[in-house]
This record gives structure tokens, C-alpha cells and sequence, in this order.
């Protein structure tokens, strides 16, 4: 073991000695040691440089007021951070795309058709000012009346699937989003991918 790992090993060590409160969701705390140790055996295998396990250390602590409220949440590995990083490198050329997180299911049909049209106003917005996005509900709402149900159950594998493809995510705080299994599934998803969440509140926005 080099003097660089003894370092950083100590520093994880004494990291982790340090009584803080998140690191009471067992969940996390397996994941941020898991992704420390692999870290630490990427830079002896010459495979990172010592500076990015700093860099992946901020990056888990910027998380943890969320973690502190979903005990469900494991932390990206430190291999699917650096896979996260060169992602959004490639795509400074093209620019990020944009998955549009927002509230859908209710057994009131007028609720779904209001929380569609939020989405397609915020998603048109968004495609106007030259970004690139995906909206879960502004692409499904219109299947619906094709025989499509409107549960998670049935989107979650093609969500999931498009929530990979993209490279920062934004919440839309409509009505309900807190309840929104989908919502809190999506943003669960989004935080194991160790992508960037963004929160707006349209109704501030008018």
C-alpha cells in the first residue's frame, strides 16, 4: 500500500468515526463505504487519480438531505460516477438532456389532463430556450386512450430506461408530487444513477 492510500485511508477511517446523523440510514452508509474502498482501488490500480475521491466525496455528501429522508437510497458507486462524469463531458458538445419528473396518476381523469398540460407547458418551455427534454407524461398521457393503464407499475421499466439515457433531471412541485409514488420512485432511480435533480415550482413561476 503507497503513502497515497494510507492517506486517504486514514481519511476514510477517521470519516467515518465522525458521528454524523446521515450516516445513521444503514442503506447509505453500506454504499458510501463500498464506493470509498472502490475508489481507493481504482487509484492503486492507476485507474483514477487521487483527486477524484475528494471530488466523490462531495459529490455523496451534497446528497445526504435527501438520503436523510429515503432510507431506500444507495449512492452511486464511485465506477458509475466516473462513467457519469465522461457522460456529461461527451455531452457539453450536444448539451444535457433533461428528464421531466412530474406527478400523473389520479383516478380523476380531469387531475391527469391538468398535470399533462403543466407538463407540456414546462416541457415546451424548456425545448423553446433551446434545451433538449424528455417528458415522461407529455409522451404517455395521450396512450391512455389507447387502453394503456396510467399506473407505475406498468412505466416504471420504460422510464427507468429513458432516466438512464438522460444527464440531469428536474422535478416539477405540482400538486401531489410528494404523495407521487412515481415521482418518489423517479427521483429514487435518478439518485442511485447519481444524476443532478433540480426542483421547480411552476405555480412561483406565474
Amino acid at each position: 500500500m503507497n503513502q497515497t492510500t494510507n492517506f486517504e485511508a486514514l481519511s476514510l477511517a477517521e470519516l467515518l468515526r465522525t458521528p454524523h446523523r446521515e450516516f445513521s440510514d444503514s442503506n447509505y452508509r453500506r454504499g458510501f463505504v463500498h464506493g470509498l474502498v472502490e475508489a481507493i482501488d481504482a487509484i492503486n490500480d492507476h485507474q483514477a487519480e487521487p483527486d477524484e475521491l475528494g471530488e466523490y466525496v462531495d459529490y455523496l455528501m451534497e446528497r445526504w438531505r435527501y438520503v436523510s429522508t429515503n432510507t431506500l437510497i444507495m449512492p452511486p458507486s464511485f465506477n458509475d460516477w466516473q462513467t457519469k462524469l465522461r457522460e456529461r463531458e461527451e455531452c457539453q458538445t450536444m448539451g444535457p438532456i433533461i428528464y421531466l419528473i412530474s406527478p400523473y396518476s389520479d383516478p380523476d381523469p380531469a387531475v391527469r389532463a391538468k398535470r399533462f398540460r403543466d407538463a407540456c407547458l414546462v416541457a415546451a418551455a424548456l425545448l423553446q430556450t433551446g434545451h433538449s427534454v424528455f417528458s415522461p407524461i407529455a409522451f404517455s398521457h395521450p396512450l391512455v386512450e389507447y387502453g394503456l393503464p396510467t399506473d407505475w407499475s406498468f412505466w416504471e421499466r420504460y422510464n427507468r430506461e429513458h432516466l438512464a439515457r438522460c444527464h440531469e433531471v428536474l422535478v416539477l412541485k405540482l400538486d401531489g408530487w410528494e404523495e407521487s409514488v412515481g415521482v418518489q420512485e423517479e427521483i429514487r432511480i435518478a439518485w442511485q444513477l447519481g444524476k443532478p435533480i433540480w426542483f421547480l415550482d411552476i405555480a412561483r413561476q406565474v
